[in-house]
């Protein structure tokens, strides 16, 4: 290289390094800093500003909400309040129901037992005269039973007034060969009478008429009749065991 570009480079470099930078004050640089903090607090105070509507807005949809969940809780208060009122009327009404059922089985109770009482008094005059063969009565049924009960007792010991009213066989299907007979129902028009042919069938071992064994005991009401199945079903079991 030549002496003369040493030269001029040389003198190149010693000028820009001898050029200064520009002075800048220190008013711009505040004005500066205000501008851009100025933009900033407006940039974040403008987010703020839509965080805040998107606030209110989520605030206003759950105020709606909140306004219906209270709207449809003031109904469903109402609607349980229907309800326990109406409870509490059945509640009443089914006390007044089992009021009336107590009333009613004591009624019922006491009217059985009337019932029982007219069938006892209805039956009091009856007898039973069982394994009476059907071919054996001819005529009429009343005096059949009074032949049948002078003949097997004997006129002595029955009253010279002995009528019976009424005589007629149960009132059930007539019975298949080999079954047990129909009994006649024989209603006597005198209590002491009926009371004296019971005693003499007691007191007889063995009761038998044309060649029948017979036998002759006073009508017991449904409610007797059913303790004195009950007591046989009773006396089999002890027997068994």
């Amino acid at each position: 290289m030549k002496k003369t570009d040493r030269n001029q480079t040389r003198l190149n470099f010693e000028t820009r390094s001898s050029t200064k930078p520009p002075q800048v004050s220190l008013v711009a640089l505040k004005q500066r800093a205000s501008s851009q903090g100025t933009t900033s607090l407006q940039s974040a105070l403008l987010a703020m500003q839509n965080s805040l509507k998107l606030i209110d807005g989520k605030i206003g949809i759950l105020n709606l909400r909140m306004d219906n969940m209270s709207t449809k809780l003031n109904k469903y208060v109402a609607q349980f309040q229907t309800a326990e009122q109406r409870i509490l009327v059945t509640e009443d009404d089914a006390n007044g129901i089992r009021s009336k059922c107590l009333n009613m089985e004591k009624v019922l109770v006491v009217s059985q037992a009337h019932n029982e009482d007219l069938e006892a008094c209805s039956s009091w005059n009856n007898l039973r005269i069982t394994e009476v063969s059907e071919s054996t009565n001819t005529g009429g049924m009343e005096s059949f039973v009074e032949t049948m009960l002078t003949t097997i007792f004997g006129s002595k010991n029955l009253s010279h007034s002995l009528v019976v009213e009424q005589a007629h066989r149960s009132l059930i299907a007539r019975p298949l060969i080999g079954a047990p007979l129909h009994p006649i129902i024989a209603k006597l028009l005198n209590y002491q009478d009926r009371d004296t042919v019971s005693r003499l069938a007691y007191e007889k071992s063995e009761i038998s008429y044309q060649g029948n064994q017979v036998a002759v005991y006073p009508t017991f009401t449904v409610a007797v009749q059913a303790a004195w199945r009950e007591s046989l079903q009773a006396k089999t079991q002890l027997q068994k065991n």
